[in-house]
């Protein structure tokens, strides 16, 4: 992989495609860092603003969507999540 890591999604409001899609960042950004922890707790941090972006923002209403800019290096990850 090469040293940065950019993510430019739009994904509709349903919980059962949070986590492939967090598991799919995680692999890539673990990948690019090389450090499990780290890439676990950004896993976690990921979930959590996906979830509550569909549950709380966007009050599970499907005909909406929530927005996802990762950029990520090996010293830095910037997640910009809105509902």
């Amino acid at each position: 992989m090469t040293g940065i890591y950019r993510v430019n999604e739009k994904l509709a409001t349903d919980l059962k495609i949070v986590n492939p899609f967090v598991e799919r960042v995680s692999q890539d950004i673990l990948a690019l860092i090389d450090s499990k922890e780290e890439a676990f707790k950004i896993k976690l941090a990921l979930e959590e603003a996906l979830t509550n972006a569909m549950r709380h923002g966007n009050s599970m209403d499907t005909g909406r969507y929530v927005t996802v800019h990762i950029a990520s290096d090996k010293k830095k990850i910037t997640m910009d999540i809105h509902d």
